[in-house]
C-alpha cells in the first residue's frame, strides 16, 4: 500500500492539512481453531494483510468516513439518525458507540480508510478494523494512554460474541495489537496471557484462500458448540479434577472418554483437548524450525475441524483439499468461524504461481466460482 498515495487520496477527500497515518494488520490463526470461546490456547501471527488509515481531528463532533473512495458517510456524535447501510458503516458506527460508553476522549475526525483485502463482516477481519478505528481515537484524543490490553477488551460487546463466554473476540484483538512480523504469537484463551517467539518459514509462505462463500452468521452455532463442550467437561468432571477441556491431554482423555456416552459430546471433546494438544506441537516446530511438521500439523487440524467439530463446509474442505494435491504445497487448514470465509496453505515460494494456477481451477471447476490468494 503506497502510503503516500493514500495521503493523497485524503487530501482530495478532505482537504490539504496534516494527517496522521495507520496500519492495523490482519491476524491468521496457524493453530487453536474454536478453542479461545473455550478458554484454550491459540497459535497465530500477524500478516502484511490489513486496514490502513488517514486521519485529521475535526473542530467539532462529525466523523466523516470515507472507505476506499467507495463508502462514504458522516457520523453525528450527538445526535446520530444515519441510516446504516453497509458493513463498513455498520463496524464504524458501532465501535464509535461503544467508545463514547467509555471514559475516553473522542471528538469529530476525517477518515480514510483503504485495505489489501477486501473487507468482510468475520472475526480477524472485524478486529483488524476495530483495533484500527480503537488505535486512531487513541492517538489522536488519548495521547495513547489507553494501553493495548483495554483496546483488546474494549469491542467485546458486538454482535458476533454477545452470547458466547470467555475471551473470544479479546484475544483476537490483542493478537493483532500485540503480534509483530515474523513472529508467532500464543495467546492463553483462559488469562490473556501471551508471548511470542520467531516464526522463519524458510522456503515455504503462508497463502490466505478466499473460498469467496460469505461466512454465515455462526452465532447460534458457536453457542452450541460451546454448550456442547461445556456439556462433555462436566461428565469428566466426575472423573478429574479440571475446569476446562484443554487441562485434559489426548492420552488421559483416550481412558475416559468412553465415559461421555453421547457420540456428538465426545466429537466436540476430542477436537477441544487435541487441537489445544496440536498447539503445544506446533509451538514446538516453529522453535525447533520443523515447518514440514508444522504442516502436517495444520492438515490434522482441518480434519478434526471437519470431522470432530463440524465447521468447514463444501467450500473449504474443496480449497484445502485442493491445496494439498498441488506441489509445493505441506500443509493447508480453515481459519475463522468457519462454514465459508477462509483458509491458509504452507506453500514453497518456488511454487506459488503453479499453485495459484492450479487451485484456482479445480476449485471453479467444483465449486462454480473463483477464489481468490492473498499473501
Amino acid at each position: 500500500m503506497d502510503i503516500t498515495n493514500l495521503k493523497e487520496q485524503f487530501n482530495k477527500i478532505f482537504g490539504e492539512g496534516e494527517s496522521i497515518d495507520f496500519f492495523s494488520p490482519v491476524i491468521v490463526n496457524i493453530m487453536g481453531e474454536h478453542l479461545v470461546y473455550n478458554e484454550g490456547s491459540m497459535l497465530a501471527t500477524t500478516t502484511d494483510l490489513g486496514f490502513y488509515g488517514v486521519a485529521r481531528k475535526r473542530s467539532d463532533n462529525i466523523v466523516n468516513v470515507s472507505y476506499e473512495e467507495k463508502i462514504k458517510f458522516s457520523i453525528d456524535l450527538e445526535n446520530n439518525k444515519t441510516k446504516i447501510e453497509d458493513n463498513i458503516q455498520k463496524i464504524f458506527t458501532d465501535s464509535v458507540e461503544i467508545i463514547k460508553t467509555k471514559e475516553f476522549n473522542l471528538a469529530g475526525i476525517d477518515v480514510l480508510i483503504s485495505g489489501n483485502i477486501p473487507y468482510k463482516d468475520t472475526l480477524s477481519l472485524n478486529s483488524s478494523m476495530q483495533m484500527l478505528i480503537g488505535t486512531i481515537v487513541n492517538s489522536l484524543f488519548n495521547e495513547g494512554k489507553i494501553s493495548k490490553l483495554q483496546l483488546a477488551k474494549m469491542f467485546t460487546d458486538s454482535i458476533e460474541t454477545k452470547n458466547l463466554e470467555g475471551n473470544y473476540k479479546e484475544i483476537n484483538n490483542l493478537a493483532v495489537l500485540m503480534g509483530e512480523k515474523k513472529k508467532a504469537i500464543l495467546v492463553e484463551g483462559h488469562n490473556l496471557e501471551h508471548k511470542q517467539v520467531a516464526l522463519d518459514l524458510g522456503d515455504y509462505t503462508i497463502v490466505v484462500m478466499d473460498t469467496n462463500k460469505e461466512s454465515m452468521n455462526i452465532d447460534e452455532v458457536l453457542v452450541d458448540r460451546k454448550k456442547q463442550v461445556v456439556e462433555a467437561t462436566e461428565v469428566l468432571k466426575n472423573y478429574k479434577n479440571i475446569n476446562y477441556l484443554w487441562e485434559f491431554n489426548e492420552e488421559a482423555f483416550e481412558k475416559l472418554e468412553f465415559k461421555i456416552e453421547e457420540e456428538l459430546l465426545r466429537k466436540r471433546a476430542k477436537h477441544i483437548i487435541t487441537e489445544n494438544e496440536r498447539v503445544k506441537k506446533a509451538l514446538r516446530a516453529i522453535k525447533t524450525g520443523n515447518i514440514k511438521e508444522l504442516g502436517t500439523l495444520m492438515v490434522i487440524s482441518h480434519n478434526s475441524l471437519e470431522r470432530w467439530y463440524e465447521v468447514t463446509g463444501v467450500e473449504l474442505d474443496t480449497i484445502v483439499d485442493e491445496a494439498l494435491r498441488a506441489e509445493g504445497c505441506i500443509g493447508a487448514k480453515m481459519i475463522g468461524d468457519g462454514f465459508g470465509g477462509y483458509a491458509i496453505a504452507l506453500v514453497n515460494k518456488n511454487y506459488l504461481n503453479k499453485f495459484f494456477n492450479r487451485v484456482k481451477e479445480k476449485y471453479t471447476a467444483k465449486i462454480g466460482y473463483e477464489p481468490n490468494f492473498y499473501l
